[in-house]
């Protein structure tokens, strides 16, 4: 009888976020991420037996962030983001895997807010709720009275959630990376 031995297989997922500076249309903003860089771990092969699955595979784990922007004056503020697409609704993450990015809650000068996406800050916000999935080049504003709300600060809390892909073929150990960022337009 042969005595087979099968090595650990592990994934390693690892995503970098960061806010682009946008002086040239943001002299008197910036744009600060709470950590841009999101470490999921370790998840061995044995584990994926167990992890929850959903329409976009297996979930490997979650992070949660905060994302703001101040401003020196009150400002209409329409945030973009852009990262590699895999699917509708999630971006790339490496050759075996997505992630989905969600905001959670909006605040604006201290007080809840709703979001909305939009094209620009002359645009009106469609799709507007207290929470929003984000796409992988989608625009999002802090919206009050169905148009664009200006203020000095605003802050969102982020959830990001890693998924290997259904399909994803593990034989040996794999580092899923990914890449994305946040830039800001003002009026």
């Amino acid at each position: 009888m042969k005595n087979h031995s099968i090595a650990p297989v592990a994934i390693l997922a690892a995503l970098a976020i960061w806010a682009a500076p946008a002086a040239y249309a943001a002299a008197t903003c910036q744009l600060s991420f709470s950590d841009g860089t999101v470490d999921l771990g370790q998840v061995s092969v044995s584990r994926r037996a167990v992890l929850r699955s959903d329409q976009n595979g297996p979930k490997i784990g979650s992070s949660n962030r905060t994302l703001s922007v101040t401003c020196n004056t009150s400002t209409a503020m329409v945030l973009g983001f852009h990262a590699a697409a895999a699917g509708a609704d999630a971006m790339e993450l490496g050759h075996g895997g997505n992630y989905t990015l969600h905001i959670l809650r909006a605040r604006l000068d201290g007080q809840p807010i709703r979001i909305g996406r939009a094209g620009n800050v002359t645009q009106l916000p469609t799709e507007i709720a207290d929470q929003l999935q984000l796409r992988a080049s989608d625009s999002i504003a802090a919206v009050s009275e169905q148009k664009i709300a200006s203020g000095t600060r605003l802050e969102l809390d982020l959830r990001i959630d890693a998924f290997m892909r259904k399909d994803a073929v593990l034989s040996h150990e794999i580092q899923l990376e990914g890449e994305s960022r946040f830039d800001l337009t003002t009026n």
